[in-house]
């Protein structure tokens, strides 16, 4: 083929990918979403956030009641470290 013969083996990605790419880029730029699509994304990324807190909160309260757990079966000791 003619271009395989003169346009080398990188032919492809050199004259059609990229420079199709750098258009598409061009043409498209920012897009701006309706706001419908925003607020859904933002009340999700909230939903997430607190489900995130949520169990951070749960895994304290487990390691707090571990160790206070831990704790209480303690012997207690005096202030020189004897039975008491």
């Amino acid at each position: 083929m003619v271009v395989e013969e003169f346009g080398s083996e990188h032919w492809y990605p050199r004259f059609i990918k990229e420079p199709f790419r750098t258009i598409v880029r061009l043409a498209v730029g920012n897009i701006d979403y309706p706001p419908v699509v925003s607020q859904a994304v933002e009340k999700k990324l909230a939903a997430k956030q607190l489900l995130e807190e949520k169990e951070t909160q749960r895994e304290i309260a487990q390691r707090t009641m571990a160790n206070e757990g831990s704790f209480l079966a303690e012997p207690s000791l005096d202030g020189r470290g004897n039975q008491g």
